[in-house]
């Protein structure tokens, strides 16, 4: 493989290549699929040690690959989107807030580039399908979703103006830069996004290909429509964990148990098509779970977390599946934050970064093949001019306050003051300076 040099400057991470966008030497090139569900904590799944919802096909693919306990996005949704993309910090690519009527950017994919883009550059098919959420409607930005790298798009359109539009039931759809309205007339979002990520493996097989679907699902909304359920399949009496609590929290498990199901079957289609050695399947969430939804991690009540920079508002699950390269059964304790994929998916696909292009993430592919590699001592997390940094046992947040993980990182205590603590205080507020200086 063609040799590339890394270099950290003020936080920033700079690969060097003497070309631009480049297949390394005789490359891997497997297929990629990454699902992103929508507002699901770690604390959901039972893989992780929940207790509140069905998730088999989850917890099948953690149990076939490799399960990261420590995965970290933004307590909201674009950021995490962004970050995801462009492998670079919220302060940096500007979507530091959830893209709403009153904050209506959009992500600048020119200037803060995509792995996507490197991806179709290196001759990989590119499919999205599901949630965007890095812009306002596209009626006003027909070319964004392509100019960040996707060639078949397949999209919830999420805004019609400044109104939020449906998108269990019913959705309205953008299919290829035009309004679709009328083919999601009595049909259920992720049904038809689903159905579209695996119709695009199975026109791409001969690969390589790279899907994106997130999800709609999960979300915490039950209200989807007259005479509608929550999801597609009703549980049967006796299946709902949570029947005997506010409806709510009933829709909620409902959700979950069809988030999964489609999961199932996106998996179980990349190996009916003979794939599943050529193909890494990342399943990830975007944020916390909603905050009126509480859950069952053992036999403790978690709240969700969303829109808090907590544990619970920004750990998530991280499976990965690759038969062949993953070993079964893996867990992985090392920390990930989401601009981390960024680099890991272009190693995974023998794919180079253009010249000095500057990220904040650090590739976990070693860790995929089983191999040691130099993992973060901390992760950083930014929201609306607010911030934490962890590592494994502290967490200091932006009001000065240090806290103690070792015990219970969802409920921590304060930090005694110790040399440790010290020490650990001193290179947290090093840390995030550096970061900053870099801005």
């Amino acid at each position: 493989m063609k040799r590339i040099a890394l270099l950290v400057v003020a936080g920033l991470i700079v690969w060097s290549s003497h070309m631009s966008t480049t297949i390394a030497d005789e490359p891997i090139r497997p297929n990629i699929v990454l699902i992103l569900i929508d507002d699901l904590g770690a604390e959901a799944l039972g893989c992780y040690g929940g207790t509140s919802y069905q998730t088999p096909n989850m917890d099948r693919l953690a149990a076939e690959g490799m399960r990261f306990d420590h995965c970290y996005a933004l307590p909201v949704c674009s950021p995490s989107r962004a970050e995801l993309l462009t492998g670079r910090y919220s302060f940096r690519n500007g979507i530091t807030q959830v893209i709403l009527p009153r904050f209506p950017k959009k992500l600048n994919t020119q200037r803060d580039r995509t792995f996507v883009q490197m991806l179709a550059d290196a001759g990989y098919a590119t499919c999205v399908a599901g949630k965007w959420h890095l812009c306002m409607d596209f009626a006003d930005h027909r070319d964004h979703i392509a100019g960040a790298g996707f060639e078949d798009r397949y999209m919830w359109r999420l805004f019609r103006g400044n109104t939020i539009t449906r998108h269990y039931w019913n959705p309205e759809l953008w299919i290829d830069d035009q309004r679709a309205d009328d083919l999601g007339k009595d049909k259920f979002g992720d049904d038809l996004f689903s159905e579209h990520a695996m119709q695009f493996m199975r026109d791409h097989r001969d690969g390589p290909f790279f899907v994106y679907y997130p999800m709609t699902l999960v979300h915490s909304q039950t209200a989807t429509g007259k005479n509608y359920p929550a999801s597609p399949d009703r549980l049967k009496p006796g299946d709902d964990p949570d029947a005997d609590v506010k409806p709510r929290q009933a829709g909620f498990a409902q959700l979950v148990a069809y988030t999964d199901k489609l999961i199932g079957k996106v998996v179980d289609e990349v190996d009916r098509l003979g794939l599943a050695e050529n193909t890494l399947v990342i399943v990830t969430g975007d944020n916390g779970t909603d905050r009126t939804i509480t859950s069952l991690l053992g036999d403790r009540k978690i709240r969700g977390g969303k829109a808090t920079l907590t544990e619970a508002g920004t750990r998530v699950p991280m499976i990965v599946r690759w038969p062949g390269t993953i070993a079964p059964g893996q867990v992985a304790e090392e920390l990930v934050d989401f601009t981390d994929f960024f680099p890991t998916l272009l190693d995974a696909a023998g794919v180079n970064m253009p010249n000095e292009y500057a990220i904040d993430g650090r590739s976990f592919f070693p860790k995929l093949k089983g191999e040691a590699y130099p993992a973060r001592t901390w992760v950083y997390r930014y929201w609306r001019d607010r911030w934490f940094i962890r590592g494994a046992d502290y967490r200091l947040d932006s009001d000065g306050r240090l806290w103690d993980l070792r015990e219970d990182a969802y409920e921590p205590k304060p930090a005694l003051d110790s040399p440790q603590t010290v020490e650990a205080r001193k290179q947290f507020k090093q840390a995030v300076a550096e970061l900053h200086a870099a801005d």
